[in-house]
């Protein structure tokens, strides 16, 4: 079988697939994954009998379906055109495709991880979980975006600087924050002063 040939733009990869699989159902590639059509917006890889790659017009959902194979792992590299996953010490990371990201940014892998069209991985489920632990209560998404949205400039740094929050606090803080993030000291500085006036 040709391998499936994906274009340079990654709002196409949906489309490229279903090009391939063209009128029918599914589509045996090889080793016992295969194309399935789930509906007019939804086409995935299936390898056994787990969706390990689901392709959307605007993002890609990637799911072990409890099993962290080095199969498993092996068909998500080959068919997600945004990234790719690498384990290190036992523990799987995803890293977005260069042109997304040059940086080389990691994240941890989540089964069911959904990759944005932009290659950037959709990470508020671990986020929210762990900034749910710090406070001893589980928290909704909307609970923790208030809480984020709601703390002090430096509390929230604090929360980044130990492993909390970092993409969560990036992706839903109120816009006003994310030159602190990007390492605007003093940009920084003057929201903070700001924010206590």
């Amino acid at each position: 079988m040709k391998p499936i040939k994906f274009s340079p733009s990654p709002e196409a990869f949906f489309y490229d697939v279903s090009n391939r699989l063209g009128n029918r159902e599914q589509l045996a590639l090889r080793n016992h994954t295969h194309i399935v059509r789930r509906d007019d917006k939804t086409i995935a890889i299936r390898y056994h009998s787990t969706d390990v790659v689901t392709y959307k017009p605007n993002k890609i959902i990637l799911d072990t379906g409890g099993w962290s194979t080095v199969s498993t792992q092996d068909r998500m590299n080959k068919y997600n055109p945004l990234g790719y996953i690498r384990t290190v010490k036992r523990v799987w990371w995803y890293y977005p495709a260069i042109e997304f990201d040059i940086a080389g940014n990691a994240y941890e892998f989540q089964s069911g991880m959904v990759i944005k069209s932009n290659g950037t991985p959709s990470t508020t489920r671990r986020e929210v979980i762990l900034l749910g632990e710090l406070y001893g209560k589980k928290l909704t998404l909307a609970q923790a975006e208030a809480y984020v949205c709601g703390m002090e400039l430096g509390k929230v740094k604090r929360l980044i600087r130990n492993s909390y929050l970092k993409h969560f606090a990036i992706e839903h803080c109120q816009k006003e924050y994310v030159p602190a993030f990007l390492g605007d000291e003093e940009l920084a500085a003057t929201i903070e002063r700001r924010m206590k006036a």
